[in-house]
């Protein structure tokens, strides 16, 4: 511990001014008991302190009394009443009782006085104390409102609204005795939540969802009342009533839509896949659309076996050429076009770019991209133990056509590189290395060819971009004698710089993207050297699309006076002001992971992952002012 404070402080791990765990002799496993408040009546000479602790998943409260007036005395409190708001945390017992409130700030930063009356024991009377909050309830971003505490596997933010939408529950959707899934709208200024599909309990709930572009409506994949297979449903968030069924009724589970659903820009077709055509067996959809105004189905895709596992696999809707392309097949998958309106459906022949050691398959082993609405990018590999290898293929899809091929040695990844007509490439093992797709010109170039290629475009947005792009490879920005890890483009406009400054420290800068010399330092933070050292090998380090999880994502608030970072599992908030950094989290567990991070006006960050446990949540929290 950096605190050395208390007598019992061996127990805890102690953050300084962040989170208090109960220590842990599992290693880097989650214990199962966190340390929500730690009390005592001294810093310097402790004669009397209080552990609590409370288990989210048991919703049990705890409390060791620890007393060295004459010699150590231990009594221990279970099934405490225990009340929190935004504004305290009671306990109390039949031995006890315990008041922390945020307001009363204790002698040192990140404390609080505390009001706790003993009844029972030679130490009755009033003591008033000094606590550090722990667990859910943080010293310095203090109370951590978890809006759910049940898995959450999907989260909407609006931020015109200040509005989440998010589904939320324990079940897993085909488990017949769980609890159900729902979708919920809360409101993280007035911490109301709502239901929005009441019907799905006992129902195993909902799989998937979107909202029109106006948010007026929303369209989720899920079982409603007596439901037994999974349908595409709309519901109003204007006017009130129950949500309406737009697929053809399926009543078997064998016919179940899947996940996917797609909204055209004028609101009024819907693309969804289902299973319709099965009479029994597995689930095999196909690609339909349905018209919101007349409640007409098209059938987009052809029509596969209706034996043999044939089904569509993956689809996009090109809605600017007036195309839709996908994936369909059993085993080896074949790629397929058809117009919007579903007419005119033709194979595209891939045979000769294939050969015989690569095939289109429905896993993960293809990796698909739409590029500027018009290239459809694959990355097929081949796992071959002794030479694996990748193929990298552009179709055309307004000449329908494969316009490029070039196998790359290892395991290739493509990620989007905002501004440019380029995708970059992360080949991971045997070596790991990188190239780009140059989409104008259709090449594999190296960085400095691609740079010295889009340096001199006529498009001045894309010479920015590439300026931009470029800043990410600049060592020695900001401080030459430090190593530039990455640059991450904030919403502002700004660039947050990450230097590495020594094996355990990573330096903090801001600066203007078109200024490489006006930085301004933030700060410093530590980072366990074998974490900096796995984030500085890491090939997803260079990933910002929202296909994978990036090991650096960023966000400023809108008046600039705070950034929220996540660096690995770790959280900063960065004040601009000169104010201290703060780390928010630091995970203590390879569950530990966040996804969407964020600012709800200028007070209030939340971020959506797992802490404690491999349950993922929202978490809320005010950014607090006081030192």
């Amino acid at each position: 511990s950096s605190l050395d404070l208390g007598n019992i402080q061996n127990k805890v791990i102690g953050y300084n001014e962040k989170i208090f765990e109960v220590a842990s002799e599992l290693g880097n496993q989650t214990p199962e008991k966190l340390v929500e408040i730690w009390c005592v009546d001294s810093w310097t000479d402790a004669k009397y302190e209080i552990l609590s602790y409370y288990s989210h998943q048991e919703e049990k409260a705890e409390t060791e009394f620890y007393s060295y007036s004459d010699s150590l005395s231990v009594h221990k409190e279970v099934n405490l009443t225990r009340v929190t708001n935004g504004q305290s945390v009671y306990l109390k017992s039949q031995y006890f009782d315990l008041k922390v409130d945020k307001n009363n700030l204790g002698s040192k930063s990140g404390t609080f006085l505390g009001d706790l009356n003993i009844y029972n024991s030679k130490d009755k009377g009033h003591k008033v104390l000094e606590c550090r909050l722990g667990g859910y309830l943080d010293a310095r971003i203090w109370p951590v409102p978890v809006v759910n505490y049940d898995h959450m596997s999907q989260l909407e933010w609006d931020p015109v609204q200040s509005l989440f939408y998010f589904i939320s529950g324990t079940a897993n959707l085909y488990a017949p005795n769980s609890q159900e899934y729902s979708i919920y709208r809360y409101s993280p200024l007035n911490q109301q939540r709502e239901n929005l599909t009441p019907g799905s309990a006992n129902t195993y709930g909902v799989s998937s969802f979107q909202l029109s572009k106006d948010k007026s409506s929303l369209f989720f994949m899920g079982k409603q009342g007596a439901d037994v297979a999974i349908q595409l449903y709309t519901q109003s968030l204007v006017t009130p009533g129950a949500p309406l069924r737009l697929n053809s009724y399926l009543p078997n589970v064998s016919q179940s839509a899947s996940r996917d659903i797609t909204i055209s820009p004028d609101g009024n077709t819907i693309f969804y896949m289902d299973g319709f055509q099965e009479n029994a067996g597995d689930s095999e959809p196909w690609l339909r659309s349905v018209n919101m105004s007349t409640g007409a189905i098209t059938q987009i895709s052809h029509d596969l076996p209706l034996s043999g596992d044939y089904q569509v696999n993956k689809y996009d809707v090109l809605f600017s050429i007036g195309k839709v392309v996908y994936v369909a097949g059993n085993y080896a998958q074949e790629l397929w076009l058809a117009n919007i309106d579903g007419s005119n459906r033709r194979k595209i022949d891939l045979s000769s770019e294939l050969g015989s050691k690569y095939i289109l398959l429905p896993t993960s082993a293809l990796k698909w991209k739409i590029f500027n609405e018009r290239y459809l990018v694959l990355s097929l590999y081949n796992n071959n133990s002794v030479e694996p290898s990748s193929l990298l293929l552009v179709v055309d899809l307004v000449s329908e056509k494969p316009v490029f091929s070039k196998v790359i040695a290892g395991a290739a990844y493509t990620y989007s590189i905002s501004g440019l007509s380029a995708l970059g490439i992360v080949v991971q093992y045997p070596s790991a290395y990188r190239a780009y797709l140059n989409v104008k010109n259709l090449s594999l170039v190296n960085q400095a060819e691609l740079m010295n290629y889009f340096s001199q475009s006529s498009d001045a947005a894309e010479k920015q971009a590439a300026l931009e792009f470029a800043s990410n490879f600049s060592d020695g920005l900001c401080d030459s004698q430090e190593t530039l890890i990455k640059t991450i483009t904030l919403n502002t406009g700004k660039q947050l710089v990450v230097n590495k400054k020594s094996d355990g420290q990573v330096s903090l800068y801001l600066k203007s993207i078109s200024n490489l010399e006006g930085c301004k330092k933030l700060g410093v933070v530590d980072v366990a050297p074998e974490i900096l050292s796995r984030i500085l090998s890491s090939p997803l380090l260079v990933f910002d699309d929202q296909s994978v999880i990036p090991v650096f994502n960023a966000k400023s608030s809108a008046d600039e006076k705070n950034i929220l970072l996540k660096l690995d599992r770790k959280l900063f908030l960065i004040p601009t002001d000169n104010r201290p950094i703060i780390e928010i989290y630091s995970g203590i567990s390879n569950n530990s992971i966040f996804y969407e991070i964020g600012f709800i006006g200028n007070s209030k960050v939340f971020f959506r992952g797992s802490l404690i446990d491999s349950s993922i949540q929202l978490f809320v929290w005010d950014i607090p002012y006081h030192n």
